[in-house]
């Protein structure tokens, strides 16, 4: 995801879940953190609601942030480069939106476990990717399939390639 607008996190935002959005780099995290300003309703505290964590912020700014998302229910949205993703236990957040896949496959298996930390919560983990890395996907699967034995396979006609999610547009987008 690239560019100044991110219609496709509102839908998540909506349920007013307590989400942390990972970003790669912090280009990235300004321009969500500007995009989501604009798009809060009148009358948000936008100020606690949607908050920025990263290595350039104040230790101090980065610890009222997470006292924020854990006790305060104004504060919704944590907006993160990957220093969010290393060691910090927020246990209030339920939602891990990744704006791109990490670089590593253990990287955004640490970025998903920053959610659901609450044994009576149900965390939601989900990262957007362009349609190119799908169709990459799907063309490296298609080819393990071909040289795949087929002994081992009982029934191939109910493997299926990887399903593309699309957003529709919408007139309005969700409030959040």
């Amino acid at each position: 995801m690239t560019g100044d607008k991110f219609p496709e996190l509102l839908p998540y935002l909506a349920s007013g879940r307590k989400t942390i959005i990972h970003c790669q780099a912090l280009r990235q995290v300004l321009s969500v953190h500007t995009y989501l300003w604009r798009a809060q309703p009148d009358g948000a505290d936008k100020l606690i609601r949607a908050r920025i964590y990263h290595a350039i912020c104040t230790p101090k700014y980065n610890q009222e942030t997470i006292r924020l998302i854990e006790t305060d229910p104004r504060c919704q949205i944590v907006i993160a480069t990957v220093a969010f993703s290393n060691g910090l236990n927020a246990k209030e957040l339920l939602d891990s939106l990744s704006l791109e896949f990490a670089p590593t496959l253990d990287e955004a298996w640490q970025e998903k476990g920053r959610v659901g930390r609450n044994p009576d919560t149900i965390g939601r983990g989900v990262i957007f990717t362009p349609r190119s890395l799908i169709k990459t996907a799907e063309k490296y699967l298609e080819c393990e399939f071909l040289s795949f034995p087929s002994s081992y396979l009982a029934d191939s006609s109910q493997l299926s390639p990887l399903r593309q999610v699309t957003f529709q547009k919408q007139a309005k987008p969700p409030v959040f």
